[in-house]
């Protein structure tokens, strides 16, 4: 929805609550994004994925013993833009390397949402939700959130799961342990050492309805 504001930074008691959503690839981001937006009876929903630079842009960091972007740097986004549509209540659309890449709830996914919806309803404020692999490094967009939740993996789980999706740019051989995972690495190890107090970093490779639960219980229970 377009049609509310969201100011910044926000407190438990101001006119809309914002869930950032982060971690690592494949983790189930966009999943728990997309059932808390069906959960919430007020909601807006950003994907980070939809702020990708064209890859033409200067910004791109380029890897030149893949001849490919790197896909994964907090550079690689415009975050200062999404921080604006954040605040305006715009949604910003660009056709980028993972817009369609977002998996629909599956039918049973879509059950345990519906067992989780009267629990939505206990919270009258408006929603945003924001999902990203980055999205924590951006500081205005970090310290926006009420709650911030970061999906782990191990290495063999995220590899599989990164091998059975198709990248629009696709990625090329080595792309995931050249990049993708010690890019990960970093960035978790960097949010842990810095505001692990300030973060719910939950095992990514749990069954949904637990870290569906988990969620809810912390923002609807606190």
């Amino acid at each position: 929805m377009n049609d509310f504001l969201c100011s910044a930074p926000t407190t438990m008691t101001s006119s809309c609550l914002i869930i950032g959503i982060s971690g690592a690839t494949c983790a189930g981001k966009s999943t728990l994004a997309q059932a808390l937006a069906a959960i919430f009876p007020q909601v807006r929903h950003i994907n980070q994925d939809d702020y990708y630079y064209p890859e033409d842009h200067p910004r791109h960091q380029w890897v030149s013993a893949l001849n490919h972007i790197n896909w994964e740097l907090p550079s690689a986004c415009d975050m200062d833009q999404l921080y604006d549509d954040m605040i305006r209540g715009q949604t910003h659309r660009t056709v980028n390397q993972a817009n369609s890449n977002i998996i629909p709830l599956t039918p049973e996914q879509l059950k345990v949402v519906a067992d989780f919806r009267t629990l939505g309803h206990n919270l009258p404020s408006p929603v945003l939700i924001l999902e990203g692999i980055t999205l924590f490094n951006h500081e205005p967009v970090r310290d926006a959130c009420d709650w911030r939740f970061f999906l782990t993996l191990d290495y063999d789980e995220c590899r599989k799961r990164r091998n059975q999706r198709a990248y629009d740019p696709p990625d090329v051989p080595k792309y995931f342990d050249t990049v993708v995972w010690p890019q990960y690495q970093s960035n978790e190890s960097l949010l842990r050492s810095s505001m692990a107090h300030q973060i719910d970093f939950l095992d990514g490779s749990q069954e949904f309805r637990a870290l569906l639960d988990a969620i809810l219980k912390r923002i609807v229970h606190p």
